[in-house]
């Protein structure tokens, strides 16, 4: 990495966001706002930190000070989990791995190095600042407090674990350049439930074992966690140091020509559904996005065979420990965040935004408005049940309603249809992806979670049918509004 290569790279990273932003800020403006930002999100979590531990204190007068200190080390573990379930099995892996302005770059003699830090400082920067005022602000009241200094030692380096981890997930991600052979989705369904059950055999082998010879289980000391962190802060930064020298050799991939893999038919022979459906569900077979759904379907899949496993083994287990409201409530918050991540993941390549160019000429040239605003919806409704599907089988094994999971998944996909339909994108990327403005992205999240505490209402009073008709007819306003944008001249938002 030079400095003038960084220096750009950084420089067009920045303006990026300002300009998905919006604001008239000049980007040395911005960088200002932004450290501003950073430090006072730093010191609102350092106050938040000292008032939440007398807080807890006072309220839990045995075990307080041990959920205090505990709980930065749980926010940090979250923290870490997100950051990589985002940089490895969402739209962003695929960024890491086949950057959809590579050509540019390489142009500007620009590293692949270069781009990724540079991409990665913002977020890099916030979340160790949050980390950091949570984590140091609970050790100097720790400190205060009379905490064994192994404890407020383990919060310091907190911050530098949570940092380490996060550069490590993000440099390995990036330094792996795409395969060149396109996964099968059928095959990752059925590797993944082999896993899934594979897993729930240990696990119940691993329980009976243990349950038979169970020794004295002695009550952890904070000497053995703060050992703990630090090997886990050791092991973290020499993967982030290991990260970062792999990618530097990692160059930028050859080529990205999304249109060798686009279908190519004539208009005169486009008659009915079935040709636009091929059309969209071709611009989901480049390599990368393959991938990318292929690790979502192993991952779900997986998890809904053990789970599936598991109740299997422990008959009637389930409905005394889990009752059904829990399950639903459960099912609905994980099913959010795929539902949030399978339609970022479609809606960039097949949504109303992305296909609006191509969509208004084939309209000019005589093609049904309605059908080419019904085909890349289908597509993405099917799949979205096609990964959903052991997640409602889970849910109905552990006693819940199947029917919650796909209905929050769909509900996710119209409202992102809707939210590219009526707000402003960012203009079309060189590989055809039109990446969802911030405004898009906000809109998207609001309208799913309200979406899904419909459903969970309407299953919790015992009118399910209120939730699937919500869906059914938000996914017809998707569609309505997926035509009108075609409509409109020339192909623009709605708003």
């Amino acid at each position: 990495m030079t400095a003038p290569t960084f220096r750009a790279a950084h420089d067009i990273c920045d303006a990026s966001s300002l300009d998905a932003l919006g604001w008239g800020f000049s980007l040395k403006g911005y960088r200002v706002m932004r450290m501003l930002v950073v430090f006072l999100a730093f010191s609102l979590a350092f106050a938040v930190a000292i008032v939440g531990f007398d807080w807890l204190v006072g309220r839990l007068a045995h075990g307080g000070a041990i959920v205090a200190v505990a709980l930065p080390l749980v926010i940090g573990v979250y923290i870490l989990i997100l950051h990589a379930f985002r940089e490895t099995l969402t739209s962003r892996r695929i960024r890491l791995a086949n950057h959809p302005c590579a050509e540019f770059f390489r142009a500007l003699d620009i590293s692949r190095f270069d781009v990724v830090v540079a991409e990665m400082l913002e977020r890099l920067m916030m979340t160790t600042a949050v980390v950091a005022g949570l984590s140091w602000g609970t050790g100097l009241r720790a400190s205060l407090s009379g905490i064994p200094p192994a404890a407020v030692g383990a919060l310091v380096v907190i911050p530098v674990t949570t940092a380490s981890g996060m550069v490590a997930t993000t440099s390995w991600a990036a330094a792996k350049l795409k395969d060149s052979h396109r996964p099968s989705q059928m095959v990752a369904a059925c590797s993944g439930a082999a896993s899934g059950i594979v897993l729930a055999l240990i696990v119940r082998w691993v329980a009976d074992v243990g349950l038979q010879h169970l020794p004295a289980v002695q009550q952890p000391t904070w000497t053995w966690i703060a050992v703990g962190v630090a090997v886990v802060t050791i092991a973290t930064g020499v993967a982030a140091a290991t990260g970062l020298v792999s990618l530097t050799s990692a160059p930028f991939l050859v080529a990205n020509r999304v249109s060798e893999d686009k279908a190519t038919v004539r208009l005169r022979r486009l008659k009915g559904i079935s040709p636009w459906l091929r059309v969209a569900m071709s611009d989901l077979t480049p390599v990368p996005v393959a991938a990318a759904l292929a690790r979502m379907v192993f991952l779900v899949w997986g998890i809904g065979a053990f789970a599936v496993a598991i109740s299997s083994m422990v008959p009637g287990a389930t409905s005394v420990n889990l009752p059904t409201r829990i399950v639903n409530q459960l099912s609905a918050i994980l099913l959010l965040i795929l539902g949030l991540v399978v339609s970022d993941l479609l809606s960039v390549r097949i949504g109303p935004a992305a296909l609006a160019p191509r969509w208004r000429v084939a309209w000019e040239l005589g093609a049904n408005p309605t059908t080419l605003a019904i085909a890349p919806l289908a597509v993405a409704v099917l799949c979205g049940l096609f990964v959903v599907a052991p997640a409602a089988v889970a849910t109905r094994a552990l006693g819940g309603n199947a029917y919650i999971p796909l209905l929050v998944v769909w509900a996710s996909i119209a409202c992102a249809w809707v939210a590219a339909a009526v707000v402003a994108s960012d203009a079309a990327l060189p590989d055809g992806t039109v990446p969802a403005s911030t405004s898009v992205a906000l809109l998207s999240v609001v309208a799913s979670t309200a979406m899904m505490a419909v459903i969970l209402m309407a299953a919790l009073h015992g009118v399910g049918w209120i939730g699937f008709m919500s869906t059914l007819v938000l996914l017809g306003g998707a569609t309505w509004l997926t035509r009108q944008r075609v409509l409109a001249l020339p192909s623009r938002p709605l708003a």
